[in-house]
């Protein structure tokens, strides 16, 4: 039984450790794109280095909720670094 446990928490952590790679990855990606971009743009960037288009915005909406990055509305929508 102790294994299983041992096994899952490794799991886990492994997962954990991808999300939070990927999140800072995303916002790496905005702040090199000049701090603003568009959608299309960061799907693109997260694309091109092996993040799939669905966690990418995922993980980008994510940082929407903990305030590193702003939706800004214009003409289209655009996505600000903090």
């Amino acid at each position: 039984m102790a294994i299983k446990r041992q096994q899952y928490v490794i799991r886990e952590s492994i997962r954990i450790s991808i999300y939070t790679t990927h999140v800072e990855t995303l916002h790496k990606i905005l702040i090199r794109l000049g701090r603003e971009a568009d959608l299309e743009t960061i799907i693109d960037e997260a694309l091109k280095i092996g993040i799939p288009p669905p966690i990418a915005s995922r993980y980008l909406m994510r940082l929407v909720e903990r305030g590193r990055v702003k939706i800004v509305c214009g003409p289209s929508l655009q996505y600000r670094a903090v």
